[in-house]
């Protein structure tokens, strides 16, 4: 088969992309391999069905090469130069793409080569077209610095200057406001990727000075005048501070201003938003499963489902909370045509581990028990800490259901086995699954005392980090009816 590395990254782009890339193929300046320009032709015809059995390097070296005696050595090399025209194509696309990347590097040339007047029209268009740029991330804070870095050091090799106070004040000042406002930007960004890492695995790290640039931030954020720099630094309040009113403002500038922010941005903004709602959930403030709810539809609406905007995936952990949520806010028909829809739009190679714990608990939802244990039993490994748990509480969810009391037991002691040795989920988890098996265990063992009942109902309901805690206080009701 095609190297699959080719096959991702030509499966990744768009049919447009593809002929840019049949251009840069032919091209000799990047290769002057006809077998690599026929290589390419043979999968461009096939585009986009380019699975691995129309593919095969011998039927593909034959197509090729007809009458020829097949050649693996020749054929790999093939695919090998085809693959690294591909590579450096994704790094154009790229580069092209950078806010001012190729306008930055011809500058820093023409500065380097002393060719003034070319530099300073070309600085003057590369200004231009800075100011319209749609996307204002942080890189276009970086190339505005660039810019006027340029503009200030042909300012001081042509002038006469005796200090620094010199130089035209307003330049300086604007110079200095928007290398800030990308460092802002950056630190806020690697502050929420850290500090959200530490709520999925257990792991400490010191965030250095953060606390006094967050003091500072709290004051002066708004006079950056920067939609991106306001929305990252009030996730990471929210992350940091837990505080609701930081959890409205991030959620109010993200859907306000959705069209002005870069994809990864979105996507990042809405993880963060969905893991603070989790969080509030789970400390006792019910409503944020409607809110949960309400962001997956945005999530939807908008295509925030992968971690990458060209050809990614469905984030196979969203896929789940999404059928959880779902079903907790007693939506099951919403739920099943959501997996109908998206289930494709899983990475195919790892596809079988959400699809089949989303459609057991669909299936759950419906009753249909046999059907859910079924889907269970094809998962075939569990390479995430939440997916274990996710599936063991699953499968004891299951085993009650159905009476299965005996399997039931044995599945809840080694389930207790598993929390004691795990080290990798954070103590918050932790509990919360340790909480769920302490409350089960007294459904299994419930010996017929309703008052005992009403006892571990009041706990529970008093108790809010707590997995499948609506599925247990359903279980006490029906059992106190009874």
């Amino acid at each position: 088969m095609i190297k699959s590395s080719l096959l991702q990254i030509l499966s990744s782009i768009s049919s447009q992309e593809l002929r840019e890339f049949g251009d840069y193929v032919r091209s000799p300046f990047f290769n002057k391999n006809e077998s690599v320009i026929k290589l390419y032709d043979y999968i461009a015809i096939k585009y986009p069905d380019l699975n691995d059995e129309l593919l095969n390097k011998e039927k593909v070296f034959q197509k090729l090469f007809p009458g020829a005696k097949y050649n693996e050595s020749f054929m790999k090399t093939l695919i090998f130069n085809l693959s690294h025209l591909a590579e450096e194509y994704l790094g154009y696309v790229q580069y092209r793409n950078e806010p001012m990347g190729e306008e930055t590097r011809i500058l820093r040339e023409l500065e380097e080569r002393n060719i003034e007047g070319l530099f300073l029209r070309k600085l003057k268009a590369a200004e231009g077209n800075l100011e319209k740029v749609k996307y204002k991330n942080e890189n276009f804070y970086l190339s505005k610095y660039n810019m006027q870095s340029f503009r200030e050091a042909h300012w001081l090799s042509n002038q006469r200057f005796l200090n620094y106070k010199d130089l035209p004040e307003q330049e300086a000042y604007t110079k200095y406001r928007s290398i800030l406002t990308f460092f802002f930007i950056k630190i806020l960004k690697e502050f929420s990727l850290v500090y959200t890492q530490k709520k999925i695995v257990n792991f400490e790290y010191e965030f250095e000075f953060m606390d006094t640039l967050f003091e500072y931030l709290k004051d002066n954020y708004e006079k950056y005048n920067s939609t991106l720099l306001s929305l990252v630094f009030n996730k990471a309040l929210m992350l940091k501070e837990g505080r609701p009113e930081y959890y409205l403002k991030t959620k109010e500038l993200l859907v306000a201003e959705m069209d002005k922010i870069v994809w990864i941005d979105r996507f990042n903004a809405m993880s963060a938003l969905s893991a603070f709602a989790i969080d509030q959930f789970y400390k006792g403030s019910p409503d944020y499963m409607k809110e949960r709810f309400e962001l997956h539809k945005i999530i939807l609406e908008n295509n925030l489902y992968s971690s990458s905007e060209k050809g990614g995936y469905f984030d196979e952990q969203l896929f789940i909370n999404i059928v959880v949520v779902a079903i907790q806010m007693k939506e099951p028909d919403w739920c099943e045509n959501f997996i109908k829809k998206y289930e494709p739009q899983l990475n195919p190679e790892y596809k079988i581990n959400p699809g089949c714990i989303s459609r057991a608990r669909l299936s759950l939802a419906f009753g249909r028990h046999e059907e859910a244990l079924r889907y269970l039993s094809r998962i075939t490994s569990l390479d995430k800490a939440s997916y274990k748990t996710g599936v063991k509480n699953l499968t004891l969810m299951l085993y009650f259901e159905m009476s299965r009391i005996v399997e039931a037991l044995d599945a809840a002691d080694t389930y207790r086995k598993f929390l004691s040795r795990d080290n990798l989920l954070p103590k918050a988890q932790r509990e919360r699954n340790s909480n769920f098996l302490k409350y089960y265990n007294s459904l299994l063992k419930f010996s017929g005392s309703k008052e005992a009942l009403s006892k571990v109902h009041i706990e529970i309901s008093n108790t809010f980090n707590i997995n499948e805690r609506q599925w247990l206080l359903e279980k006490i009701e029906q059992l106190m009816k009874n």
